[in-house]
């Protein structure tokens, strides 16, 4: 796992849940700036602060979120790439009846339906 891949990992869940920099900080007593270095790849957590963010994030397995990332193949475009990222984890939260009903909506279609 590439510390760049940590770093993207964690961007995507502060931002998933809502939360800037800032307010993460303020929760585990860091500054911003320290968690923009984290999510630009300039350090990383300690293990304390890790689980603290996992609880923050509301993220039960931290490993395999960055492992999750992992299997998104780089395009080498950031922006695509991140756009690839937020996808994956909005799909992963949804539903069967979610996925199935938003997929009709967009495509028009579906095979097989649950």
């Amino acid at each position: 796992m590439s510390r760049i891949r940590i770093a993207q990992t964690l961007k995507r869940l502060r931002k998933n849940a809502g939360y800037t920099a800032g307010e993460v900080g303020e929760k585990v007593g860091k500054s911003e700036k320290t968690i923009s270095g984290w999510e630009n790849d300039r350090g990383q957590p300690d293990a304390d602060i890790l689980m603290q963010l996992c609880d923050i994030y509301n993220v039960s397995d931290i490993l395999a979120e960055f492992r999750e990332d992992e299997k998104i193949a780089s395009t080498g475009d950031d922006e695509r790439d991140q756009l690839l990222l937020d996808i994956n984890s909005a799909i992963r939260g949804m539903t069967s009846a979610e996925l199935t009903r938003y997929y009709r909506t967009h495509t028009g279609s579906l095979r097989n339906p649950m």
